[in-house]
């Protein structure tokens, strides 16, 4: 693809190696909390999914089926 070219020579570009970091890992069902940041957002996972980066994102459902995507680092099981 185009974009993955253009994603690898700007990380080239950049002169600096690409670095994925270990993030909990939450499967759907879980009950979680996003403690991070200026809010907070409780809710259960409804979708985990993988960016074409790789970097894994999940879906959380409120109570009032608000659905918000967070990355792994942002989220607590409770």
């Amino acid at each position: 693809m185009e974009n993955d070219r253009g994603r690898a020579d700007c990380a080239n570009a950049c002169g600096q190696p690409i670095k994925m970091t270990q993030e909990p890992t939450f499967e759907v069902n879980d009950y979680v909390v996003k403690l991070t940041g200026d809010y907070r957002f409780c809710g259960h996972v409804v979708a985990a999914f993988s960016k074409i980066s790789g970097a894994r994102r999940y879906v959380v459902e409120n109570a009032d089926g608000v659905l918000h995507i967070f990355s792994g680092k942002q989220l607590t099981k409770v």
